[in-house]
């Protein structure tokens, strides 16, 4: 079975299971409004928008109920701010942050590949290859404008495993302690501290994690370990702001749908 619907889309996307239940305005929504709004995102998904202004009789068939309850849940969706949107006249536009801040992102990276691109064809790098063999002038050419790497430093410094820990213990208390050292835990650690060699920077970023409702378990039954922490991936979520307070949403600071 192929993968793809008929719109060349993807048959399955991305879903954050946590962020879900954990976000507060869908949990004020209530159940019935929950299963509204995953529709409208379905909808969404298969349009491949993050924004989709229609007539209420449209939403009522996207919902399978009356144009009555599709109202009152949409209006339940927009006043608990489980979405962003409105209703005028009968006209009703709703729009997910998450899929608007996916669609950005997933827009920048385009622009970025074509940037990236045509200046590949301008520096003339992607006419090295003549008759598929190499151009020696203009290969030297590319050489002699190419930036030289920095010679790798002996005295780079060794991860301070030991440190990073005792700094996460004292800025987040509440947090998971590290009982005992692993391989898997050294290992991110080495990884992420190539990247910020700089023990002020690990300490304005668990001061940053400290911000957080969310990471530091005042939401939820739950609280990030210096392990879930130093992942890549959700390393780039913090440091990108996806747990940052918000003020614009009464000072919840979940990653939303």
């Amino acid at each position: 079975m192929t993968q793809q619907n008929r719109n060349g889309r993807y048959r399955w996307e991305k879903f954050w299971y946590d962020d879900w239940m954990a976000d507060p305005n869908l949990q004020r929504a209530g159940l019935e409004a929950q299963g509204a709004w995953m529709r409208v995102l379905c909808t969404m998904w298969h349009d491949g928008v993050p924004e989709i202004t229609e007539s209420l009789e449209f939403w009522a068939k996207i919902l399978g109920v009356s144009q009555a309850s599709t109202e009152r849940l949409l209006k339940l969706v927009l006043d608990k701010k489980a979405g962003e949107g409105k209703m005028v006249d009968g006209s009703v536009t709703l729009i997910s942050r998450r899929l608007l801040r996916e669609f950005n992102n997933r827009q920048s990276r385009r622009l970025r590949q074509q940037r990236w691109r045509e200046n590949k064809s301008v520096d003339g790098s992607v006419d090295a290859l003549v008759d598929g063999q190499i151009d020696g002038e203009k290969l030297r050419s590319l050489e002699a404008r190419a930036t030289p790497l920095p010679p790798l430093s002996k005295s780079q410094p060794q991860t301070p495993y030991q440190e990073i820990i005792n700094l996460y213990h004292k800025t987040l208390p509440d947090n998971p302690p590290v009982k005992e050292r692993t391989d898997e835990l050294d290992k991110e650690l080495k990884c992420r501290w190539a990247k910020h060699p700089d023990m002020a920077w690990w300490t304005d970023h668990f001061k940053r994690v400290s911000n957080s409702a969310f990471l530091t378990g005042k939401i939820k039954d739950w609280a990030a370990s210096l392990f879930w922490l130093c992942g890549p991936k959700n390393m780039t979520r913090v440091l990108n702001g996806e747990f940052d307070p918000r003020e614009a949403a009464g000072g919840d600071d979940l990653p939303d749908y």
